[in-house]
């Protein structure tokens, strides 16, 4: 287990936001291809449309339940959120690229990106607040 400091708490603050707004996102797309499933023809088509959602609804799930791993500094518990907002990411830039008109997806990215950011320095040892100058002790 890595050594509690303040970046614990915010992350875990961060991963009730970015689950909340994923699992946002999961409804906002289920809501928008439902009345596209009819029009589906083959099974594929329909996985095509389901399948984003699935992706964001179980990311948002996934990092609502890690809350109190995360508070605690689990190591295992940063390496999940960082993987699972690393292709979140990944996922948004690839509907950025693309261009989905009328979609919120910079906002879902500029979200979902601090996050990583914050995962990212807290994993990699950042340690807030600095106690003496620098000199922390580890417990």
């Amino acid at each position: 287990m890595m050594h509690s400091n303040g970046l614990h708490k915010i992350a875990a603050a961060g991963a009730v936001i970015v689950g909340a707004f994923l699992i946002m996102g999961a409804y906002g797309h289920f809501a928008a291809v439902l009345p596209l499933m009819s029009d589906a023809e083959t099974l594929a088509a329909q996985l095509r449309l389901w399948v984003p959602g699935l992706i964001l609804g179980s990311a948002g799930a996934l990092s609502a339940a890690m809350v109190k791993m995360l508070w605690s500094g689990r190591r295992i518990a940063l390496d999940v959120a960082l993987g699972i907002n690393t292709l979140a990411v990944l996922y948004f830039g690839y509907l950025l690229w693309k261009g989905v008109p009328g979609h919120p997806v910079g906002l879902f990215t500029g979200i979902v990106s601090c996050n990583l950011v914050l995962l990212l320095a807290t994993r990699l040892g950042l340690i807030w607040p600095v106690i003496n100058g620098g000199d922390t002790e580890q417990v």
